[in-house]
C-alpha cells in the first residue's frame, strides 16, 4: 500500500498516476484524507498543499477540484482508495499514545498503526456458533462465542511471543553473518521493539452473511444490523475481559496510562459508557494489548471454511469453477489471453447444502441450481444498496479497535456523483476507510471465446518507428546465484524493447534512457552511469531479447510474452526467468494476475490492496 496525505504538493499527480495502468503495477494507492480537507470540500474553500515547514513547497487549490479528481479516478480505475486518518485517530485506543499513534496502514487497510509495527491477524468463524441453523429454532450461542473469543485473545498473545522469538532468530542470523548490515540490524530491532512494547493484535470475523442467513435474517435489513451489533458487542466484551486478565497475569503493554485514556477520545468514551465493568477493571489493571481487534478480508481463509468473507455479504450463491485443460485434444469452454484452455464447472456456496439438508431439498447440484435465488435466505452483494453497506460497516466499526476492510461493489453504469456521495457518507458515518469497485473499471484478464466464431484472419500490426532515444529502466535480478541486468525500453510508457546483461558490474535498479548508436549497437545512459553496447550478448541470449522486443513492439500482449518465456524456460536458474520477472512489473495493475483464479478460474481483480476473486472469495492476502 502506498499512502499519501491529501495536503502533499504532489497529490494531484498521485491521484491520477494509476490512470496509466502500466505505471506502479506492483502497488495499490490510497489517500490519507483529513477532516480539514473534507470541510473545505463541503464549504467550497481553497485548500493549502504543503510539504514540511518550507513555504517554498506550498500552494493552494480549490478543494472541490481536488475532490472531483479523486472521484473521477475512483470511478475510472477503482484507485486510489480512501483512508480517513482523523476518523482513525478519533476512535482508536492507540491514538492517545505518541509512540503507537497510527500513520500508516497494512495492504488491506484494516490495521492503522505506527511505522515498523507488526500485523498479527486472527479470525473467528461466526457460523460455528449458530445452533439449529436454517430452522425456526435457530439461535446464535453467545455464551460459547464469548468463551472462544476470550481464548482466541490468549492464543494471539502467545503468537506475539512466537513472533518475537522469530525476530530474535533473524537478528542473531544478521549478527553472525559475514555480510553484516547495520541498517538491516537496526530495522529488525525497531520492529522487535514495536512488537514487544505494543503487543498489537487484530482479531476479526468471517461468515457474518452466513450467520444471518442461518438465523433466517436478511443481511440488508434492520434486523440484520441489530443482530450484527449484538454479535460484535459480545466479541468486544470477551476481548476486553481477556486482555485485562492477561495484563493482571503478565503486565500491560509498555506505557499504559489510564490518565491518557480517560476522556482521551471517542473510543474510550464508548468503552466507559458501553462496558462500565470492564472500564473499571482496565483502569485498575491495564490491558495486555494497545489495540486488539479488526475485520480483515479473509478471502482464502473463508474459502477454506466454506463461509462468507469478513463482514461482506455473499458475492454469489452459484458461480463457476474453471479447470485448466492440459490435453490439447480435450474439449474446452474458453481460452484466456495467454492461450491457456479452460473447462467450466458450476460451483455452489457450501452453506447452501446445509440449508437444503435442513429443508429436505435434494442436495445434488442439479436440484440445487434449479432453486430460485429468492427461495434462499442469502442476499447477494449486487442486491444490497450502498447506503446499507455503509450503515453495516459503521455499526461493526463501533466494536472494532482497529479498522475494517470492505469494498462496495457498484454497477458499471453508476454515475460519478454516486461515488462522491459514498465517500461523503463514509466520512460522515465515521468510517475509517472506504473502497469502491465499479464493474468494468479494470480491464478483464480472461476472454471467453466462442470456438465457432474464431476468425482465421491474422491482422497485421506494424511496429512504431523507434526514436533514437527511449525512456528505459535497468533492473537487477538475481535468479539463484546469477545476477542479470535487464533493460526495458519504453515507448509512451509501454515496453518496446528488451536488453540483458549477465553478471553485470552494476547491481542496483536505475532509470535512464536507451540510445541507438548505430544499427545493432545501443547504449544505456542515466545521470549515474553509462553502459556501452548493451546489445553485445551471446548469440542465444541476443536471439531471445530480439524476439521478445519484436513481439512487444508489434503489439503482442505483454502477458503473452511472459507466458512464452515461461514455456521455454528450463528452470529458475536461466535467462528467460530473469526476463519474465522484470516484464511482470509492466502488467497493468488490474491485470496483474496473468493466470486465472487458482480456486475457480474466474477473473481476479484488485480490492483493498489484495488480488481477489469475486466468484469464490479467493484472496492473495490470506
Amino acid at each position: 500500500m502506498v499512502l499519501l496525505n491529501i495536503h502533499h504538493p504532489d497529490i494531484e499527480k498521485f491521484i491520477e498516476v494509476k490512470k496509466d495502468l502500466t505505471k506502479l503495477t506492483g502497488a495499490n494507492l490510497s489517500i490519507d484524507i483529513t477532516d480539514d480537507f473534507m470541510e473545505a470540500v463541503i464549504n467550497d474553500e481553497d485548500y493549502e498543499l504543503y510539504f514540511g515547514d518550507n513555504d517554498e513547497y506550498s500552494s493552494k487549490v480549490k478543494a472541490r477540484v481536488l475532490w472531483d479528481k479523486i472521484i473521477d479516478a475512483a470511478h475510472s480505475v477503482a484507485e486510489p482508495g480512501i483512508v480517513f486518518s482523523d476518523n482513525h485517530n478519533n476512535y482508536a485506543p492507540d491514538s492517545v499514545y505518541k509512540e503507537y499513534k497510527g500513520s500508516v496502514c497494512n495492504p488491506c487497510s484494516e490495521i492503522w498503526f505506527q511505522p515498523y509495527a507488526s500485523c498479527i491477524l486472527g479470525h473467528m468463524n461466526l457460523y460455528n456458533f449458530v445452533e439449529n441453523p436454517f430452522t425456526e429454532n435457530a439461535v446464535f450461542d453467545g455464551d460459547k462465542f464469548y468463551q472462544y473469543v476470550y481464548e482466541s485473545i490468549i492464543l494471539m498473545d502467545i503468537l506475539v511471543d512466537l513472533e518475537i522469538e522469530a525476530i530474535d532468530r533473524i537478528i542473531r542470523h544478521i549478527t553472525v553473518s559475514q555480510q553484516f548490515e547495520l541498517e538491516e540490524f537496526n530495522l529488525w530491532n525497531t520492529i522487535r521493539r514495536n512488537v514487544v512494547n505494543s503487543r498489537r493484535i487484530g482479531l476479526g470475523i468471517m461468515g457474518l452473511a452466513d450467520v444471518l442467513a442461518a438465523l433466517n435474517i436478511r443481511y440488508d435489513s434492520e434486523n440484520g444490523l441489530m443482530n450484527a451489533k449484538a454479535i460484535m458487542k459480545i466479541k468486544m466484551r470477551a476481548e476486553l475481559d481477556s486482555t485485562i486478565d492477561l495484563s493482571i497475569r503478565f503486565g500491560p503493554f509498555k506505557g499504559f496510562d489510564i490518565n491518557l485514556e480517560q476522556g482521551g477520545n471517542s473510543f474510550y468514551e464508548f468503552i466507559e459508557s458501553e462496558y462500565p465493568e470492564q472500564w473499571k477493571r482496565m483502569s485498575k489493571f491495564g490491558r495486555r494489548h494497545v489495540s486488539w481487534s479488526t475485520i480483515a478480508p479473509t478471502g482464502s481463509k473463508s474459502l477454506e471454511h466454506g463461509v462468507s468473507s469478513g463482514m461482506e455479504p455473499i458475492y454469489s450463491m452459484f458461480s463457476t469453477r474453471s479447470v485448466k485443460v492440459e490435453d490439447k485434444t480435450e474439449d474446452y469452454d474458453y481460452i484466456d489471453k495467454d492461450g491457456q484452455k479452460f473447462k467450466k464447472y458450476s460451483t455452489i456456496h457450501p452453506r447452501v447444502y446445509d440449508y437444503c439438508k435442513v429443508k429436505g431439498i435434494d442436495t445434488d447440484d442439479e436440484s440445487i441450481t434449479k432453486l430460485h435465488k429468492k427461495e434462499l435466505p442469502w442476499v447477494e452483494a449486487e442486491e444490497i444498496d450502498w447506503e446499507f453497506r455503509i450503515k453495516m460497516q459503521s455499526i461493526l466499526q463501533e466494536f472494532t479497535s482497529h479498522s475494517i476492510s470492505s469494498t462496495i461493489n457498484l454497477p458499471s453504469d453508476i454515475p460519478k456523483e454516486v461515488v462522491s456521495r459514498i465517500y461523503l457518507d463514509a466520512w460522515n458515518y465515521k468510517l475509517k476507510g472506504i473502497t469502491v469497485y465499479r464493474d468494468g473499471s479494470r480491464n478483464n484478464i480472461i476472454s471467453n471465446l466462442n470456438k465457432e466464431k474464431v476468425t482465421e484472419v491474422i491482422p497485421k500490426n506494424d511496429a512504431p518507428k523507434r526514436p533514437k532515444k527511449l525512456e528505459a529502466h535497468y533492473s537487477i535480478v538475481k535468479v539463484q546465484s546469477i545476477y542479470y541486468g535487464i533493460i526495458v525500453g519504453l515507448l509512451n510508457g509501454k515496453p518496446y524493447e528488451v536488453f540483458a546483461i549477465v553478471n553485470p558490474n552494476i547491481k542496483r535498479d536505475i532509470s535512464g534512457y536507451t540510445v541507438k548508436v548505430k544499427k545493432g549497437v545501443y547504449k544505456f545512459e542515466s545521470d549515474e552511469v553509462s553502459i556501452e553496447n548493451i546489445a553485445d550478448t551471446t548469440p542465444n541470449e541476443k536471439i531471445i531479447t530480439v524476439l521478445a522486443s519484436m513481439l512487444l513492439r508489434h503489439g503482442a500482449d505483454i502477458k503473452f510474452v511472459i507466458h512464452q518465456c515461461k514455456k521455454m524456460s528450463n528452470g529458475l536458474n536461466d535467462f528467460m526467468s530473469a526476463i519474465s520477472r522484470v516484464l511482470k512489473k509492466y502488467i497493468p495493475d488490474g491485470e496483474k494476475a496473468i493466470e486465472a483464479c487458482p480456486n475457480c478460474g474466474n477473473q481476479l481483480v484488485h480490492e483493498n490492496g489484495c488480488t481477489i476473486c469475486y466468484s469464490c472469495g479467493y484472496s492473495g492476502c490470506n
